[in-house]
């Protein structure tokens, strides 16, 4: 590809000024990441302890600090494992080394929205809107996305980037000479963001999926480009087998219970009622949704949380050093007592 000096400085521009967007909305955050957290009760504070738990206390891909004492799959905790495992390799398993490991997450999801900038503007000039016209939208789009709304609580679903990102690699199939090296780049980094969390997996093999299949459907596709049309189900299916292949093999929980009996004796059917229809409150299901029979543990799923039972946490202030301080003196599964720490108070982890 030949180098075009306007994409390439009108591109320089989209970074810069994403970069100045961000130092305006979320200044204080980038100077001092260690200081803030974007969301400090329920899922927001229980995905930054569930990642710097694990790096800090945590090995492998299993998470033990919930569900005591049978723990689960670090991903069903919003853990994030392949950032967790990364971040292992260069933050000691120190308490004090927490607030490190959420300022290095806040700095990913606000860096997500420079990458998520450019990656708009790539595709705006793919599909031949001017390099410079493009740079205004490229800004707004990528600032106005509603995933943004992750941010306050679902980080591992925070990397905005991923969906214009996905798009670019399935551009990609038709601007390549060679689609199985292709189709084994693009399988590679979806599968490594499926260990960030399943649904960026999940979203790239129906995006994949529909592309293909609106080709077919309106006979887009040739017999000379079927080649094409294998690597991209390649694409599809590598990913999606090796990810689940993987999760069946770490997970020891290989036996679910038809009927889960949760707080007061309560019967909950296992079916697809759980996610659409909720038919229990969320504290009915709290706690007591677990139970030992024989060599088997079994979990429960439902829509207070899908194998893990539903914990509630609760922090007032969003000063990262609270969270430092909970870590050290009752976050650690051992110690069998409640967390208070400058007025703030949770439920036991263990």
């Amino acid at each position: 590809m030949r180098f075009n000096k306007q994409v390439f400085f009108s591109a320089l521009v989209v970074i810069v000024l994403a970069v100045l967007v961000c130092f305006r909305f979320f200044g204080d955050v980038i100077l001092h990441a260690d200081e803030f957290l974007f969301g400090a009760s329920g899922d927001g504070l229980k995905n930054y302890f569930a990642v710097a738990f694990q790096v800090i206390h945590g090995e492998g891909s299993w998470f033990t600090g919930m569900l005591y004492p049978y723990g689960d799959l670090l991903v069903f905790a919003d853990g994030q494992p392949l950032l967790t495992e990364v971040l292992s390799w260069f933050i000691e398993p120190d308490v004090n080394n927490g607030t490190q490991i959420i300022a290095i997450m806040n700095l990913l999801m606000l860096g997500s929205l420079v990458a998520t900038a450019w990656c708009i503007h790539r595709l705006l000039v793919w599909n031949y809107v001017n390099p410079w016209f493009a740079v205004p939208f490229s800004i707004t789009i990528a600032f106005l996305s509603p995933q943004v709304a992750r941010f306050i609580g679902h980080y591992a679903l925070a990397y905005i980037f991923f969906v214009p990102m996905g798009w670019l690699l399935i551009a990609g199939f038709s601007r390549t000479k060679w689609p199985w090296i292709w189709a084994l780049v693009v399988s590679t980094v979806v599968l490594l963001f499926g260990f960030l969390h399943p649904y960026y997996l999940f979203i790239f093999v129906i995006f994949l999926g529909a592309t293909v299949g609106w080709e077919v459907l309106i006979n887009k596709l040739q017999f000379k480009k079927v080649k094409y049309l294998l690597a991209r189900g390649f694409t599809i299916l590598a990913p999606l087998v090796l990810f689940m292949a993987y999760q069946k093999w770490v997970d020891p929980y290989t036996v679910f219970l038809p009927k889960h009996f949760c707080s007061g004796g309560r019967p909950v059917p296992e079916s697809v009622q759980l996610i659409l229809l909720p038919h229990i409150s969320a504290n009915e299901l709290g706690g007591q949704c677990l139970r030992r029979d024989g060599s088997h543990v079994y979990r429960t799923c439902g829509f207070a949380g899908v194998g893990q039972t539903h914990l509630e946490t609760e922090m007032e202030g969003a000063h990262a050093s609270h969270l430092a301080a909970c870590f050290e003196s009752g976050f650690h599964p051992r110690n069998h007592h409640l967390a208070v720490c400058d007025g703030a108070v949770s439920q036991p982890w263990a």
